[in-house]
């Protein structure tokens, strides 16, 4: 009856929106998704059986009664939302409640069957809110209907008989003594007495980005451990949702009747996220198209430099734009205006226009100049121009002009930041040898190098090839045609144009390589932020991070020889508060992170001297000995089998160390053990997934597995999660024998001023676990393979033009 009386007034409410309603049937519009209290798509404590645009990230903070939720959920896939929630209890239970929740898409909405999802709610964290859920979703006109099963802490409202314990015994009870370990907690999924009904409706108002909602909600905290003394006056729940912006949602509601809660979350979709736009990169140059004869047949009837008016065009190219022009006989008057290219020297420009004409009468924007073919200013230009680039570019080349045209290719795609290694001419085609530079995307540098030899490689150039290397391993060479930029250029092409003619082979490790304009060693350097957090579940051990500016300097001693330095200079941050662990029962591998942090404020992070290799197709190696991180020394290998384009891969490094002082300078400490792994590698090309399962020894000489999985997404962020078990005991490990993190890569030029591909990582884990703990290695195999791979190349294809 309790329950029929609270839908009545629910319903009540809901009449005057109803009455506005004027079409009564079904409608499927778009979802219009909105969070709810505990982050997730949903109502306010109840979960709805929406999700999110695929690759959404929502970050939000939420507070209820005196209590603070912050939340980030993840649309990692169409079908899975991931939410990681973070609440403070400071004045309930001393502490910081963590929780993961996941939600999978079962069926998608029709026209007339709902949408139905299935979740599971603080499945691995503290467990206090430890639940599981299937729920159904229908759009009706403006009212988003959702009906929904809880179990676990979703029921503890309901006297419904689990459906549940048909299956067996097993499902009859649930543990309690799993609260608090950060586990999964397989036997308690689906278990228990009794089962929630719960339900609940959004009404979308007229008011643009506002909605209504009402729930039932089957959780009653009063019955969970640490909220003894919470007391409700009703299961319903009433809120309000407000979309700002495409961005940003506020939202209120009042909780059973008496408890308030406001809430404010930022959405951001990672598949085209917004960027600060500081780092803008080389210019980018304009595609030049070889003119066609007025009387051509076909698309590869060029003009040659006899026709008189290639002088326009070869003009342009030096850095003028011709404003005006008078003809008389073999006599040319012009007068010249910059553009946006390189202005060259008056005698190459004289020289350039006396290959067509007698005589000419040149007014430049701060002279005027005259010059003829028999007089002593007409000879020198001509020898100048004929000594330069422009001129062998034109005409039939010999040995001394390729090396000229090589060497101007070369110099100008430097100055763009492209990284050549070498420039080969070889009949029709041209072969450019780059490292992956500058930018993430590999199909971007591709682009932006093709542009520049459209404006630089000689005319009967048609086929463009280009080689990219990533420290010294080969990567997929792509070949293509001059005429497909061009067409671009003629707003008469498409990157689909171009990839459909493009040939794009797999790494070839053959040892023979073009003659290398690149010389060693080389050198680069860079300065960028570090961030450093750590989310600790005790009540001394909140949140807490470091902000430190993190200097790198690289020695490129050959392609595949490196050494690398890193150092640190600590900003501001309270890591150095991180508890010291008072377990002596493991090894103190990782919990000392406070001492690291408070003496090594002026620190080394690295120094190390790395080798790298391919020596058989689909083969990779790594040697680096030196300070390899932070807390460790020594020498390490790893070897990794991945053939060109294959979804599984397989890995093993080995790694002999010795834990270094807390000033991370050259002390040791005494501490030194063998750790290694074996890692099977898959990638989902569809989604770009990568699933990595390592087993092996850690840092604390315990055995145990890693599960890894991310998502990579075409700005080159990358989100993930893992997760690690070992046979470390409870009395050793001291909560649960697991180690679990959610981690988020970002490219640099997203928030800083340069132009880079380096990464900066953001990690939501507790610092000072003992247990499961790798080598966090600068350099990874097969991250360094992974955005060559053809799937890859085919994703990112748009960039070619940017």
């Amino acid at each position: 009856m309790r329950f029929l009386r609270y839908a009545k007034w629910s319903i009540i409410c809901l009449i005057p929106a109803v009455a506005n309603a004027q079409n009564l049937m079904l409608n499927s519009k778009d979802n219009t998704s909105s969070p709810g209290v505990f982050g997730g798509v949903g109502l306010l404590e109840m979960r709805s059986a929406r999700f999110l645009v695929d690759g959404t990230l929502s970050v939000g903070a939420a507070y209820l009664d005196g209590i603070n939720n912050y939340y980030s959920t993840w649309q990692a896939t169409p079908w899975l939302e991931t939410t990681l929630r973070y609440s403070d209890y400071d004045g309930t239970v001393g502490g910081v409640d963590k929780g993961f929740d996941i939600k999978f898409k079962l069926l998608e909405e029709g026209a007339y069957r709902p949408a139905i999802g299935l979740g599971f709610q603080d499945f691995l964290g503290n467990g206090i809110f430890s639940s599981e859920y299937l729920v159904a979703s229908k759009r009706i006109y403006d009212f988003d209907v959702t009906l929904g099963l809880g179990f676990g802490q979703l029921a503890n409202r309901s006297k419904l008989n689990n459906i549940t314990r048909l299956f067996g015994s097993s499902f009859n009870s649930r543990n309690s003594d799993v609260v608090r370990l950060e586990n999964f907690k397989f036997g308690n999924y689906f278990s228990g007495k009794n089962m929630g009904f719960f339900w609940g409706i959004e009404y979308y108002t007229p008011i643009k980005g506002l909605s209504a909602k009402v729930e039932y909600s089957t959780i009653d905290k009063s019955k969970i451990k640490v909220f003894e003394n919470y007391k409700s006056k009703t299961a319903l729940n009433f809120g309000l949702n407000y979309k700002v912006k495409n961005w940003l949602e506020l939202g209120a509601g009042l909780l059973h009747g008496n408890k308030l809660s406001l809430q404010i979350s930022i959405k951001q979709n990672l598949h085209k996220p917004i960027r600060l736009k500081f780092a803008k990169g080389p210019e980018i140059d304009e595609i030049r198209f070889r003119e066609l004869k007025n009387n051509a047949k076909n698309i590869n009837n060029y003009k040659d430099n006899s026709s008189p008016d290639m002088i326009f065009e070869r003009i342009e190219r030096m850095g003028y734009d011709i404003k005006n022009v008078q003809l008389k006989n073999k006599h040319i008057d012009i007068v010249l205006a910059p553009n946006q290219k390189p202005i060259q020297d008056n005698e190459v420009i004289l020289g350039a226009i006396l290959e067509n004409y007698y005589s000419t009468r040149v007014t430049f924007p701060n002279s005027i100049e005259t010059a003829n073919l028999l007089d002593d200013n007409g000879k020198k230009s001509r020898e100048i121009y004929r000594g330069s680039s422009f001129y062998a570019r034109e005409f039939n080349l010999n040995d001394d002009h390729k090396v000229l045209i090589s060497n101007t290719i070369f110099n100008n795609l430097n100055n763009r930041k492209l990284s050549p290694i070498a420039v080969e001419i070889s009949n029709s085609e041209m072969i450019i040898t780059k490292n992956v530079a500058p930018f993430i995307e590999m199909p971007k540098n591709i682009g932006r190098t093709v542009r520049i030899l459209t404006n630089d490689a000689p005319d009967n150039i048609e086929k463009i090839s280009i080689l990219s290397k990533s420290r010294g391993l080969n990567l997929p060479k792509v070949s293509l045609f001059r005429k497909d930029f061009e067409n671009i250029a003629k707003n008469n092409g498409s990157p689909e144009e171009i990839l459909a003619n493009a040939i794009i082979e797999k790494p070839d490790n053959n040892k023979k390589r073009a003659v290398s304009t690149q010389t060693f060693p080389s050198f680069e350097y860079g300065v960028f932020p570090d961030f450093e957090t750590h989310f600790g579940s005790e009540k001394n051990n909140h949140f807490k991070g470091d902000l430190n500016l993190k200097i790198f300097g690289r020695v490129n001693l050959n392609e595949n020889l490196q050494i690398y330095a890193e150092a640190q200079q600590h900003l501001i941050g309270n890591l150095d508060l991180v508890p010291r662990s008072k377990n002596n029962n493991a090894n103190h591998v990782r919990s000392n992170v406070g001492l690291y942090s408070a003496q090594g404020n002026t620190s080394l992070r690295r120094l190390s001297l790395e080798y790298i290799t391919n020596p058989v197709e689909g083969v990779y190696t790594r040697v680096t000995a030196g300070h390899l991180e932070k807390m460790y020394s020594g020498v390490s290998g790893e070897i990794l089998y991945r053939p060109y384009g294959a979804s599984i891969s397989f890995g093993a490094e080995v790694n002999y160390v010795k834990q270094r002082g807390y000033e991370q300078l050259f002390d040791m400490r005494n501490y030194e053990t063998l750790t290694g792994h074996a890692t099977v590698y898959h990638v989902n090309k569809k989604y770009d997934l990568t699933s990595r399962i390592s087993f092996g020894r850690y840092l604390a000489k315990d055995w145990g597995t890693t599960i890894d999985i991310s998502r990579r997404f075409s700005s080159g962020i990358r989100i993930g999660a893992s997760t690690t078990y070992t046979n470390l005991k409870k009395s050793e490990s001291g909560r649960g024998n697991s180690d679990n993190q959610i981690y988020m890569i970002i490219p640099f030029d997203f928030f800083w001023f340069k132009q880079s591909s380096d990464k900066a990582s953001f990690k939501f884990k507790r610092l000072g676990k003992n247990g499961g703990q790798k080598i966090e290695h600068s350099t990874d195999l097969f991250g360094l393979l992974s955005n060559s791979q053809p799937y890859v190349l085919r994703k990112n294809w748009n960039e070619i033009l940017n």
